[in-house]
């Protein structure tokens, strides 16, 4: 009743994008199939729900692509337990589709194994070594990518539950790969250095405030951890944004997956080029040059990028240990 509730207030104020198609119908749409492997012999197996009208003769038009991770119920090996889920369900609806045409790829994980090696119940964690499926299912985004025609600065990672600790998790293996991250019911890293190499892209992360099955501490110290590092850089944290509902339990698959100002907000986020990221962030250097002062500047393939002042006659840089000019500075910043 209390959830028939949620959902009513959010139809009436048009936060809620109630599918127009029920979670089973889902599948239908996810018509692309197939199997990722390793040398090792690892399988995974996924599918692809293509843009409405898509035309594999089609040259002119790139796509987002999502990546949708499931949570522990949709386990297994048939290629179907993954979809039908919030994360993959929400996307499929015609008028969700018409308005957001873009590839969602859903990949299965198996019985006996995560996203991502983190126990659920103790997030946050630090992170840990890639599994083999967490290698596949990055993979397969690198497949899709050749395979289709993909805005690649338009990648994201969604997920809910098991699924979402691997969207808060994803992009830590892989910085430069997402333009943004929804997990729902997850948490992340918290270590300084993690976050920092991920807190330039777009995040938003739902909890409910009394989960007793993922801790919602998880959440509140990764956005906390992540908006302190922005600010402390002087910059803006409103790309970190955090839903908790204070009533919410762990299933809060619905409020969160169906929420149209998330779709608004995911469909605006892109990877900007690492030329224009740097152009941006070293901008200040040439006010701090003439005082000797180092100036780091945080773009988003990289951790860090380090332009430290060399001495000599002419003023001179080294740009992440590669001897460049004031000239080449100058070509940077503007």
């Amino acid at each position: 009743m209390k959830l028939d509730r949620i959902r009513c207030c959010l139809l009436i104020s048009g936060l809620l994008l109630w599918p127009a198609i029920s979670n089973a119908a889902a599948i239908d749409y996810y018509t692309i199939t197939g199997m990722m492997r390793d040398a090792q012999g690892h399988q995974l197996p996924y599918r692809v729900m293509p843009p409405a009208n898509y035309s594999p003769n089609s040259t002119t038009t790139r796509y987002p692509l999502i990546l949708a991770l499931h949570g522990a119920p949709g386990r297994g090996t048939n290629n179907t337990g993954q979809i039908g889920g919030g994360e993959t369900a929400c996307w499929a609806s015609d008028t969700e589709r018409a308005a957001r045409p873009c590839f969602v790829a859903a990949p299965q994980c198996p019985t006996d194994i995560m996203w991502v090696s983190v126990p659920w119940d103790s997030v946050p964690k630090p992170i840990r070594p890639a599994t083999w499926v967490t290698t596949l299912a990055l993979g397969l985004v690198d497949s899709i990518k050749v395979k289709y025609p993909i805005d690649t600065t338009r990648v994201y990672v969604v997920g809910g539950s098991m699924g979402g600790v691997g969207a808060v998790y994803f992009p830590e293996y892989r910085p430069p790969l997402f333009a943004a991250s929804v997990g729902v019911a997850a948490g992340g890293d918290t270590t300084s250095s993690v976050v920092r190499t991920v807190m330039t892209m777009g995040w938003w992360l739902f909890h409910g405030a009394i989960d007793n099955v993922i801790p919602v501490a998880g959440s509140r110290e990764f956005v906390k951890k992540a908006r302190a590092l922005l600010y402390a850089d002087g910059k803006d944290t409103a790309n970190i944004r955090y839903t908790e509902y204070p009533t919410g339990a762990h299933d809060i698959w619905d409020q969160s997956f169906y929420n149209l100002p998330m779709h608004q907000w995911l469909f605006l986020q892109k990877r900007n080029a690492s030329a224009s990221r740097v152009n941006n962030d070293l901008r200040p250097c040439l006010q701090s040059r003439d005082q000797g002062l180092s100036f780091v500047a945080r773009f988003f393939s990289s951790p860090t990028l380090v332009l430290v002042p060399v001495q000599g006659a002419a003023p001179a840089y080294t740009l992440s240990g590669r001897a460049v000019s004031v000239g080449q500075v100058r070509s940077l910043v503007h």
